[in-house]
């Protein structure tokens, strides 16, 4: 079948009881875990935001950790890839390890964004509750707010502080490992639609 070398893959979330070695035993194995198996969990509604046309600003996770940044870089280099603006944003420095993935000035400042104005706000990793100042003022002035996280977390419009009219769409899988994961899916499923 479709992801896997015999039979339907598994949903890429299940794991299997921890072996006598140390850490998971996935039953999606190496060659079974593919994107493939992520695209299908794709909410439509996500693939959509993702295609809308307008800015966006995506904002990952501040202080932040590695998945954060590069979910941010991603989501916003998979809309310019298909035409579209976007630029990612968290507030703080990304961690030594990974600086070397980023072009320079990729990942916009606090002063860039209090200065625009995006239609749609995308927060990966994180439930809006940590973006910075900047940000969250972005995200209550947009008209769309999109939450694409893997943590347990139930954004709402008055947790988030959005104004009754503004859309909101929350896609939320938290046996993920990783937004990361969240992110390939919904900018491959975007791409090929594109």
């Amino acid at each position: 079948g479709a992801g896997t070398l015999v039979g339907p893959p598994p949903h890429p979330c299940a794991r299997s009881k921890a072996t006598d070695e140390d850490g998971y035993y996935s039953d999606v194995g190496f060659f079974g875990l593919t994107a493939h198996a992520w695209t299908r969990l794709v909410p439509d509604r996500i693939v959509d935001a993702f295609l809308t046309l307008g800015s966006c600003l995506v904002v990952g996770d501040a202080p932040g950790d590695p998945d954060c940044f590069c979910s941010a870089t991603a989501w916003a280099r998979g809309r310019r890839a298909v035409g579209l603006p976007a630029e990612a944003h968290v507030a703080g420095p990304p961690p030594k390890s990974i600086r070397h993935l980023f072009k320079e000035a990729e990942l916009v400042d606090s002063a860039k964004v209090s200065g625009s104005r995006y239609d749609t706000v995308v927060l990966v990793d994180n439930d809006g509750q940590r973006i910075g100042a900047a940000a969250k003022a972005a995200m209550q002035r947009a008209r769309r707010v999109v939450v694409v996280d893997h943590h347990e977390v139930d954004p709402t419009r008055e947790s988030l502080g959005l104004a009754p009219d503004t859309e909101l769409l929350v896609w939320k899988i938290s046996g993920a490992d990783a937004a990361a994961l969240m992110t390939l899916a919904t900018v491959l499923r975007g791409l090929d639609q594109a």
